[in-house]
């Protein structure tokens, strides 16, 4: 029988933020590419383009969207193996 200690509390946690990061990571990535990638050649000079079909002024500077996302992605991964070394360091577990 696994024994709830301090490791299952961290790996609880850790697990938690990944999966949280993981989240707002996605949301990041879904807003770039509704918000960014479909219009990213068509901006003109002063970096910004008008749909005439939305009435929407979109900006060239929504394309830095793309920089929480990946570092939200990275971390996601450091602490999926962060929690993945915490899992393993408390030996096998009966299911």
């Amino acid at each position: 029988m696994p024994t709830k200690g301090p490791s299952h509390i961290a790996s609880t946690l850790v697990l938690a933020a990944a999966l949280l990061c993981l989240g707002v990571s996605l949301a990041c990535w879904y807003i770039y590419f509704t918000v960014y990638w479909p219009y990213r050649n068509l901006f003109d000079e002063t970096g910004r383009y008008f749909d005439a079909q939305t009435l929407v002024v979109h900006q060239e500077q929504s394309g830095l969207l793309i920089w929480p996302a990946l570092a939200l992605s990275m971390l996601t991964v450091m602490l999926g193996v962060a929690w993945r070394a915490i899992r393993s360091t408390n030996g096998p577990r009966n299911l």
